[in-house]
């Protein structure tokens, strides 16, 4: 099942079935890091849920979206200051 979720417009959330199985994919750099919902979908009430992603608004480079504690629950930030780098690799969970 592809995941969907509905924008709730008072929220700016997006709403999604707490049930929701299977990865969202994101690719950064060429690089394909999936995302398990275990880690996207977070549940907010008894059966209400939202995506854990959040879209930024009016900006001029095209969509945007604040990938958050998603992201950072499934992979770990390696920093390398020394070369100007970051990196990212898979958490343990």
């Amino acid at each position: 099942m592809t995941p969907r979720a509905e924008l709730d417009f008072q929220t700016f959330f997006y709403v999604i079935r707490c049930d929701v199985e299977g990865d969202i994919n994101l690719t950064i750099d060429g690089k394909l890091y999936p995302i398990s919902a275990k880690n996207f979908v977070i549940q907010i009430g008894s059966d209400v849920c939202i995506l854990g992603f959040q879209p930024t608004f009016g900006s001029s480079y095209g969509p945007e979206w604040i990938l958050g504690g998603p992201f950072l629950r499934e992979y770990c930030n390696v920093h390398d200051v020394g070369k100007k780098q970051i990196g990212f690799a898979k958490s343990k969970q």
